[in-house]
């Protein structure tokens, strides 16, 4: 793995400008990819605690709307001290992208760098902020005349460039998942697609309305919903061919593994399998039964039979 590297701010928590409640301010990548593996921080003069957040893009607009930032550190500083704020996992930024960071030290108060002289490097700078003197996280007003001004927190930067290996192994990883993707698609929903096409159209006037509308959007939606899985991934590849190291970026208050067991326990099992097995063991609404187990063919043929 690449050495860390550091971008220093104007001052340092042992000899800090002045302090305060919050800042918070926009880190800006130049022509690389690079990830923030953390900082070092001070609060002013006493030990106290301190929260950290981020967001996509810049921070001006969103100094007091909470919902669009995301906590990735809280812990304790030391007053006037460099203390290390090391995040577990590396936040990305793509060339030319903007993330915007907040420091939050409640009545401790952040250690401050000097106003209006950005800090800077090859790599990176650090421009814009906003300070707030209020003791609850996200009081900024973007109003304020000392609003956007170049304050930024006393202390360090730290950061590594993308390497190599990991734009290559998250190329594999999307790659993959999208030749899955792209087989089952093909193989299962766009056969069934053609088939169940097939059946629609040969008793397109044995087939009741609502069975013809019914079979005709659960195509569609099949194929959409299968289809969009693939098209994301590739949609990545692209991304990181480009040199980007985060391929798309959707804020979701949920981690994807947890929205995918949800989808099968409830969805799959509780309101579709479940019912199903209990309406063919009454041997009670048969095409609701068969509509549930995805037997789509079969549906369509107790209909025909109903029909003649």
């Amino acid at each position: 793995m690449e050495a860390r590297r550091i971008l220093n701010c104007t001052r340092s928590p042992e000899n800090e400008y002045h302090r305060v409640v919050g800042v918070c301010f926009d880190i800006e990548a130049k022509d690389n990819s690079i990830a923030i593996l953390g900082f070092s921080a001070g609060t002013y003069k006493r030990d106290g605690f301190v929260q950290l957040y981020t967001k996509a893009g810049s921070c001006v607009g969103s100094e007091g709307r909470p919902s669009q930032w995301t906590g990735i550190w809280s812990g304790r500083a030391h007053g006037q001290k460099s203390s290390n704020v090391v995040l577990e996992s590396g936040v990305d930024m793509a060339p030319q992208g903007t993330r915007g960071f907040y420091f939050h030290g409640g009545n401790a108060g952040i250690c401050l760098a000097l106003p209006d002289e950005s800090s800077e490097n090859d790599d990176l700078r650090i421009t814009r902020g906003s300070l707030s003197d209020n003791g609850t996280a996200f009081h900024l007003s973007a109003s304020d005349p000392i609003a956007h001004t170049m304050y930024s927190h006393a202390g360090q930067v730290w950061y590594t460039m993308a390497t190599i290996d990991k734009l290559l192994r998250q190329y594999s990883v999307l790659l993959l998942k999208a030749l899955a993707g792209l087989v089952r698609l093909c193989l299962e929903d766009v056969l069934n697609f053609l088939v169940l096409s097939r059946v629609l159209v040969k008793y397109w006037n044995d087939f009741g309305p609502g069975m013809r509308a019914f079979t005709i959007m659960s195509l569609a939606a099949g194929i959409l919903c299968s289809g969009a899985g693939p098209l994301k991934d590739l949609w990545g590849v692209r991304k990181v061919c480009m040199n980007t190291p985060t391929a798309l970026l959707v804020p979701f208050p949920f981690e994807l593994h947890k929205v995918a067991l949800f989808s099968v326990v409830v969805g799959a099992f509780v309101l579709q399998a479940l019912p199903g097995l209990v309406f063919l063991i009454r041997k009670k609404y048969l095409a609701a039964a068969v509509r549930f187990n995805e037997f789509n063919f079969l549906l369509g043929m107790l209909e025909c039979e109903a029909s003649d």
